[in-house]
């Protein structure tokens, strides 16, 4: 059963990755499949939506590994055991899961793609990250290929990069993929020139995420509801994906030029 009002739940867990991240397990016991997300809430801070990344249904457990990009998730971020946050959800339509993939994460994308990694170890999965100082998740995915902005770690390049090779090698039947928008796209491109699907994982600003506000509005479509995760070839018929999104304000923030 699905929560649409927040729980306050417990942090049993905090694990630091260096002064930009954190994972939290969180006591919420739920049904969950891999691509949804749940609803956090600090209470007088702000409410914010976070990709789930692990579920553990018999401890009644799940994780989210938050990056401090703005005050509420810094403020999450910084959550330590003991701690009391807000959960409802999980919300969105999830990945459909398929052993023949490749997986290509950027950034904190990762918390969305963890739970594929999980369960398909030999898939190849590609992540990056600017720089070492903000790699995620390296000890519980030691099999996955890093590669950094800087050079600093892994090796120097985007995950994107060697991905046209991969797919014409394997032939697999899907990527998935979550991260910076204009790198999905680029992810979404290969795939099309591939001839091979791809499932996105999109974020938006969400107030609701049960379809009512339209703050996630993309193309005619709530990101909360009809996604967060979509068809590939879906997103490249659209104007909006890896062009623009609404802020908080409900303005039009321009992404980047389409190529």
């Amino acid at each position: 059963m699905r929560n649409d009002l927040p729980v306050m739940c417990s942090i049993l867990k905090r694990v630091e990755y260096g002064a930009t991240a954190a994972s939290l397990t969180i006591q919420y016991p739920c049904q969950f499949q891999p691509g949804q997300f749940i609803m956090a809430w600090i209470p007088g801070v702000d409410e914010k939506p976070f990709s789930i990344s692990r579920h553990n249904p018999t401890a009644g457990t799940i994780e989210l590994t938050v990056k401090r990009l703005g005050p509420v998730s810094a403020h999450i971020a910084d959550l330590t055991v003991g701690d009391r946050v807000g959960i409802r959800g999980p919300y969105g339509n999830p990945f459909n899961p398929q052993a023949d993939c490749v997986i290509v994460s950027g950034g904190v994308g990762l918390a969305a793609v963890a739970p594929l990694m999980e369960m398909f170890p030999n898939a190849p999965a590609l992540y990056g990250e600017n720089s070492s100082t903000q790699i995620m998740l390296a000890d519980r995915f030691p099999r996955m290929r890093i590669f950094t902005m800087d050079g600093s770690a892994g090796e120097k390049g985007f995950p994107t990069d060697p991905l046209p090779e991969i797919l014409a090698a394997r032939k697999p039947k899907v990527v998935y993929t979550c991260g910076p928008e204009v790198m999905m796209a680029k992810v979404a491109r290969i795939c099309h020139d591939a001839g091979v699907a791809g499932q996105i994982s999109l974020e938006r600003y969400m107030k609701c995420a049960v379809g009512v506000c339209g703050q996630c509005c993309m193309d005619g479509e709530r990101v909360c509801v009809d996604g967060p995760v979509f068809d590939s070839e879906r997103l490249l018929k659209g104007k909006d994906f890896a062009f623009r999104g609404l802020d908080k304000s409900g303005t039009w923030v321009y992404k980047a030029q389409p190529e």
